[in-house]
């Protein structure tokens, strides 16, 4: 089996794609603040100074091991898509250190969230039947 191609899917998958969507964003949000107004580039030099962004994310990707990647895919809930952007931003520091988006540095705001698994969203969903006299 593929990397990431176990049960509940990976990258490709709704919440590993709003991931990407959202880091992304956070990337723009940190240049912004560094003063780089990205509107006024023209599409090659948007991708020259996103490039290196989307390469440590693609490092930090490529280096999880098969229980973080399956860790990775299990997270569910807003509370999941925090904690998978924040991973990854966090990763994504470990090859390009000055990435530092707003709210990374404070992880006792994100640590401590406790992402829902599958499973545990499927208990949440379940109804138990009803006693009948």
């Amino acid at each position: 089996m593929e990397k990431g191609a176990g049960a509940g899917g990976g990258l490709a998958m709704n919440d590993g794609v709003a991931t990407c969507l959202n880091v992304l964003r956070s990337v723009f949000q940190f240049l912004d603040a560094k003063g780089q107004k990205l509107v006024h580039l023209d599409d090659e030099d948007l991708f020259i100074v996103l490039k290196p962004y989307g390469q440590a994310l693609g490092k930090y990707l490529a280096s999880l091991s098969n229980t973080e990647r399956k860790n990775f895919r299990e997270l569910r809930a807003a509370q999941g898509l925090i904690v998978r952007m924040r991973r990854c931003q966090a990763g994504m520091r470990q090859f390009k250190p000055e990435f530092n988006p707003d709210g990374l540095n404070d992880s006792s705001s994100w640590t401590r969230l406790r992402p829902m698994s599958k499973r545990s969203s499927l208990l949440m969903r379940w109804k138990r039947p009803s006693k009948r006299p």
